[in-house]
């Protein structure tokens, strides 16, 4: 019985991992789509905004980005990195964030650990997932 428990949640696992690759896979093919990049911008037209995640979706993201004059990227904010350039530790954000930029969240696989670090950290920050500007 045991055996048969440890597959079951082994085929979990590999099934949650299998959706999130697939997310992910989606979400790189919208980056590339133009119709959906024109979205990004318009809903982030004339605001400043930091980058969670300085992974491939959040490379990404930053690179398509920096093209529009209408949005200023202050950086990236990493949970545990901070090379004092464009990555900042949420560790260290109350000091180096500012109050009235926007956090996209890039990484979702744990958008929910994340937003419990950012709202225990005391930012106020408006926040969005990177599905919700798709």
């Amino acid at each position: 019985m045991k055996e048969y428990e440890y597959l079951t949640e082994n085929a979990k696992e590999y099934e949650y991992l299998y959706n999130i690759s697939k997310i992910k896979y989606m979400i790189m093919e919208k980056l590339e789509e133009e119709k959906s990049v024109y979205k990004i911008v318009d809903k982030l037209k004339e605001k400043n905004i930091y980058i969670y995640g300085a992974g491939t979706i959040g490379k990404k993201l930053y690179k398509i980005l920096i093209n529009y004059n209408e949005i200023k990227i202050l950086g990236f904010i990493e949970r545990d990195r901070d090379n004092g350039d464009n990555i900042i530790s949420l560790k260290h954000s109350n000091e180096k964030i500012n109050p009235e930029a926007i956090i996209i969240i890039t990484p979702i696989d744990y958008y929910n650990e994340i937003m419990k670090d950012i709202n225990s950290s005391g930012l106020d920050n408006k926040v969005f997932s990177i599905l919700e500007l798709l």
